[in-house]
């Protein structure tokens, strides 16, 4: 999940997007805990703004 989102991340920045747009849905708190998101560490890597869709 962090290369995904490091990625996505990279590559917004790199063709110099306004916005990076993405869908999210819920998982339980204990598996977040565990696991993490693909979501939760986009929002923490991408220096562009990070608009979520639920």
């Amino acid at each position: 999940m962090r290369r995904l989102a490091g990625a996505c991340a990279r590559r917004a920045q790199a063709a110099s997007e306004a916005w990076l747009v993405m869908g999210a849905y819920g998982h339980s708190r204990i598996r977040q805990l565990i696991v993490g998101s693909t979501t939760t560490t986009l929002l923490r890597l991408s220096k562009v703004p990070v608009l979520i869709l639920r």
